[in-house]
């Protein structure tokens, strides 16, 4: 009875190991789904603030440039 006991010691401590390892796995693989969200959010921000920034100065770019096209038209 003792040896019966003892396999099945055995056997619940090698599933135990085996699924904490399937355990970290899969938490290991909610982290980096987590931190590609995050990446991606922080995408979408960055290229908000960059498209609002174009349009606020937009319009004074584009006198910048002109002025700069007739001052090089003019020398040529």
């Amino acid at each position: 009875m003792s040896q019966t006991v003892a396999r099945l010691m055995s056997f619940a401590r090698i599933v135990g190991i085996q699924s904490r390892r399937g355990a970290s796995a899969v938490s290991r693989s909610r982290d980096r789904a987590q931190d590609l969200v995050e990446y991606g959010v922080a995408i979408a921000v960055v290229a908000v603030v960059v498209l609002v920034a174009m349009q606020a100065l937009g319009t004074g770019l584009a006198g910048v440039f002109t002025r700069l096209l007739a001052h090089f038209s003019g020398l040529g």
